[in-house]
């Protein structure tokens, strides 16, 4: 065991290959000359090879992700709660308003919905039938789901790709995915039986910021989603112009 603090560091880093030129062929000089030094680094690298050979598998328990996410957003709306309250002047109408805006869209809905989206970002199942044509996507939700949304072919330069069928808090959700550039957006939409199909609507509204934001609205029976690493004001205009033309699906 080499008692040098700084030395038992460099030695380490020679090790790693972390030293320049310089230093690298002064310790190469000083380790062929000292034994005790030699057979340390000698222990140092076999370690290093015996733990390169290991193969270390961490375990995620199942639904982390989704308890952090549910954490962070109960953090921000407990934030967004303390902004409201901390306001000068705050009327009766407008802090019930502003809770129940905080209330109105599930949050774990939310939470799971960003998950299925980074998802499938990531192992590339953006679509589980794909085609640009409402004619073919609307079927084929309608024989998936309770309730099939809206279906546009283009929104502005937002592309549709296709459509897949998601399980948000044990509801099945149609998702309709759009190439807007280089970004996607998920649409999700949610039956709602309590309510009819002439309920009144809710307008677009930014429910969650960056790096993925969320916009939510209401249409008659269906709860609307539109996921995306977009700018918002652009996923807010996309969702407006979906709402806007609901009934072209």
């Amino acid at each position: 065991m080499i008692h040098d603090p700084e030395f038992a560091i460099g030695l380490n880093a020679y090790a790693d290959g972390e030293l320049d030129e310089a230093d690298r062929i002064q310790m190469e000089e000083h380790v062929v000359a000292c034994e005790k030094c030699r057979s340390e680094l000698d222990s140092i690298l076999a370690l290093k090879q015996a733990l390169s050979a290991a193969q270390f598998q961490i375990e995620v328990p199942n639904g982390l992700e989704l308890k952090v996410r549910r954490k962070l957003r109960a953090a921000q709306r407990r934030q967004a709660l303390v902004k409201t309250l901390g306001a000068p002047i705050v009327g009766i109408a407008a802090l019930a308003a502003a809770v129940s805006g905080l209330l109105v869209f599930q949050a774990g809905d939310i939470d799971e919905m960003v998950v299925r989206h980074e998802r499938a970002l990531t192992n590339g199942h953006l679509v589980e039938m794909s085609s640009s044509l409402s004619e073919n996507i609307k079927p084929w939700l309608q024989e998936r789901t309770e309730v099939a949304p809206p279906v546009l072919a283009r929104i502005g330069n937002c592309v549709l790709v296709g459509a897949r069928v998601e399980s948000i808090g044990k509801k099945s959700a149609s998702t309709l995915a759009y190439r807007c550039g280089d970004h996607v957006v998920d649409f999700y939409a949610l039956a709602d039986f309590h309510r009819s199909a002439e309920s009144p609507s809710m307008l677009p509204k930014l429910v969650q910021s960056g790096p993925v934001h969320v916009v939510a609205w209401r249409r008659g029976r269906l709860n609307c989603y539109a996921v995306s690493d977009l700018p918002s004001s652009q996923l807010l205009n996309m969702a407006r112009y979906i709402q806007d033309h609901a009934a072209e699906g």
